[in-house]
């Protein structure tokens, strides 16, 4: 299974791309191959950015991301440039973070690996100082989410959209929220249905 994925990956597929290919292996794939963990690993780096112990894990992660690819490990390196770059970001060193997303999309154009594009566009939007291009980058993100069917992505992109302009935004983050599925225990869903609750009690 877990070949498979990194084959997928390898050649370009988006993780909505790779879900679809995989079919009927796919609620294997979240139980055994490590797609929950990536929610998981979000949460340890939110347990670290609270205890306020961001700069020696910091150069910890940045060393071992820069060695897996020297030695050419890179299937997985855009989730963890991301991953850096918002602890980079928490740290308040946008600049750094910056960096290491546009790290993380060149080796993609590089590779043709682009399975985690829409969330490093997403996350760099958020290192701009100038709203006309954070609003650039958000606005690639969820087009390039759309397109791919990421939805879970498009959310998290149309939510910082919608935070950063309010009213303006508020159908496109509707529209993501309706497509999303019910039972859906990811937090950022959650995010979304209090944020249009406040701006309309009724839209929840």
């Amino acid at each position: 299974m877990r070949t498979k994925v990194n084959d997928l990956l390898a050649t370009g597929a988006s993780y909505a791309m790779v879900l679809r290919a995989l079919g009927d292996d796919n609620g294997m794939l979240e139980q055994r191959d490590g797609f929950d963990n990536w929610r998981l690993a979000g949460a340890n780096w939110q347990a670290f950015i609270e205890r306020g112990v961001l700069s020696a894990h910091i150069a910890t992660m940045t060393t071992l991301l820069d060695t897996l690819r020297t030695v050419g490990l890179n299937v997985y390196s855009p989730l963890y440039d991301a991953i850096l770059a918002r602890v980079l970001i928490e740290a308040a060193q946008p600049k750094r973070a910056r960096h290491r997303l546009d790290t993380g999309l060149q080796l993609a154009e590089d590779t043709g690996m682009h399975f985690y594009d829409a969330g490093l566009l997403r996350l760099r939007a958020h290192t701009h100082i100038d709203p006309d291009v954070r609003q650039a980058d958000i606005g690639a993100a969820l087009e390039l989410a759309h397109r791919e069917g990421a939805t879970l992505f498009e959310l998290r992109s149309a939510l910082d959209d919608f935070e950063l302009r309010g009213q303006p935004a508020h159908a496109e983050l509707v529209d993501v929220v309706s497509r999303m599925p019910t039972t859906s225990a990811w937090p950022e869903l959650s995010r979304a249905q209090v944020a249009l609750d406040r701006l309309d009690p009724k839209t929840g």
